[in-house]
């Protein structure tokens, strides 16, 4: 989720009459926005830390990324570290507010979150090389601001719902399904804050709603590395 997330956020001035905008033109102004295509595939990996804040508690978190489909989160907790793993196709977690702290394998519906978060470059970039299908919705207010709704069926089958800024081209919000223990629920998310980052913008504040349970959480993101170096054992199940 934290990557999620993290890998979506975009600017850029318009430069032709929003309204004369096609899905095709949107993407490719997204793309270039948060940094080129070019640039975007230069990257390897990346790295972010900050707080994660649930009602009021604040719990430190690192997010690690790596190409093509690697990802580790971490978040640290009063009964110790909870960690989610996606790499190589499966997924992994040692989750000690669960009672142990021995690592699990997840199934394949408990993974499917994972495993869109760990796609690096997102459905953005290629997306018709990739098999995503977009279509636009409508312009219409977001807050007080206009924005391009757009829906994308991924080549998986999934479909989600995405707002882009109309002004600056920022992906604000995004709407995806996902199961939490058994239950499905929408996860909205909405993305702020947004620097530059080695040539790179990315929100430095992620807003998340599991709509069903009624669970809000916040990430405020301290710091983000690209290109940091991984040991291969941060995406390795222990045992």
């Amino acid at each position: 989720m934290v990557s999620t997330l993290l890998a979506l956020a975009l600017t850029l001035p318009a430069t032709a009459a929003a309204n004369d905008l096609t899905v095709d033109q949107i993407l490719s102004r997204a793309v270039e926005a948060r940094g080129g295509a070019a640039r975007l595939k230069e990257l390897r990996s990346i790295r972010t830390q900050g707080d994660f804040l649930v009602q009021d508690v604040k719990q430190p978190f690192v997010l690690y990324r790596q190409r093509p489909d690697h990802l580790r989160s971490e978040i640290q907790t009063r009964k110790g570290a909870v960690v989610r793993v996606f790499a190589d196709g499966k997924g992994w977690e040692v989750n000690p507010t669960q009672g142990s702290t021995a690592p699990r394998v997840l199934s394949d519906a408990e993974a499917a979150g994972l495993r869109r978060q760990a796609d690096f470059d997102g459905p953005l970039l290629d997306a018709k090389a990739k098999g995503h299908q977009w279509r636009l919705v409508g312009r219409e207010k977001l807050g007080d601001k206009d924005a391009y709704h757009l829906e994308v069926k991924l080549a998986s089958g999934d479909s989600e719902s995405w707002w882009v800024d109309a002004g600056d081209f920022h992906v604000v919000k995004s709407v995806q399904k996902q199961t939490v223990a058994g239950q499905l629920t929408d996860l909205v998310t909405e993305y702020s804050d947004f620097r530059d980052v080695s040539g790179v913008k990315l929100p430095f504040r992620i807003d998340t709603e599991q709509v069903a349970l009624g669970r809000k959480t916040t990430l405020l993101v301290q710091s983000i590395a690209v290109d940091a170096e991984m040991s291969g054992d941060l995406f390795r199940m222990p045992g």
